[in-house]
């Protein structure tokens, strides 16, 4: 379920299920997104001790952050540290 808040208040949504946009741009700290996803400011991703999902088509560019603070992108098949480009583990 999803809950509007009028007047400029904030977005909430039931956490039991997930939330799905079919268009457009979502904005995070901007009222004006130019992105399928615009954030201002930072994000925070978790550190995994090894691969979150299996890497397949369904998760080709997904972003991971591995426990060693490597970078990986999974390209399809595999996941890759964004900067020495060998395999994460």
């Amino acid at each position: 379920m999803i809950h509007k808040c009028s007047g400029g208040g904030d977005f909430k949504m039931d956490t039991s299920s997930n939330a799905l946009f079919s268009g457009g741009n979502v904005g995070i700290g901007t009222t004006g997104p130019n992105a399928t996803l615009d954030m201002n400011g930072y994000e925070k991703l978790k550190k995994n001790s090894s691969a979150p999902v299996t890497c397949a088509a369904t998760y080709d560019g997904s972003l991971a952050m591995m426990s060693a603070r490597h970078l990986c992108v999974c390209d399809g098949s595999n996941w890759t540290d964004l900067v020495s480009g060998s395999a994460c583990s």
